[in-house]
């Protein structure tokens, strides 16, 4: 073989092993937004789950002071979101959610919605832009989440919670972090 060829030989190889990684690069990228897009369903799912259990708690005050001799406020949200798996107002006890999920973005604890130091709604910590724009299913969640700038805009908040926060209770997660601005 002569220089000329093994020249040519050794170019064409490069050639195919920058293709070959550009594929794998394709393909990588796909992979991800597919991971992402499978996480984002998951994240309105859950975060739904959470609103309709917020809710449910929620309304179900109602319920006990239709009964005699109760003393329960009513209409509360929970204090704590595990009361949400165990509903002591209730005898038996009462489930509104039947496990409490971890954010399926960041793979950690829910933030929480506070007013009055009572859990109104969650919202995922990530920072990450969201793909979907559209098409979520329900009209409140279409006006809030389509110009989201990140999944932590994306609110599940109970039927009856309010985001505004009053002088005594502000709106921030568990943790003492500061909670991004809330959305009018």
């Amino acid at each position: 073989m002569r220089n000329g060829e093994r020249g040519y030989t050794y170019l064409m190889l490069l050639f195919a092993i920058a293709a070959f990684g550009l594929l794998l690069a394709g393909v990588g990228e796909s992979w991800q937004r597919r991971t992402q897009r499978e996480q984002e369903a998951d994240l309105l799912f859950i975060g739904r789950q959470y609103r309709q259990a917020l809710t449910a708690y929620y309304e179900s005050g109602a319920l006990l002071t239709a009964s005699p001799g109760a003393n329960v406020a009513p209409k509360v949200f929970p204090a704590r979101l595990e009361e949400l798996l165990d509903d002591r107002r209730f005898q038996p006890p009462k489930r509104h959610l039947r496990r409490l999920w971890l954010d399926p973005i960041t793979h950690d604890e829910f933030a929480r919605i506070e007013a009055g130091g009572r859990i109104i709604g969650v919202y995922s910590r990530s920072t990450l832009t969201p793909l979907r724009k559209q098409g979520f299913g329900s009209q409140e969640d279409e006006e809030g989440f389509k110009t989201a700038a990140s999944y932590a805009d994306w609110r599940f908040i109970g039927a009856g919670g309010s985001i505004t926060p009053t002088p005594n209770s502000a709106e921030r997660p568990t943790g003492g972090a500061a909670a991004p601005p809330s959305r009018s």
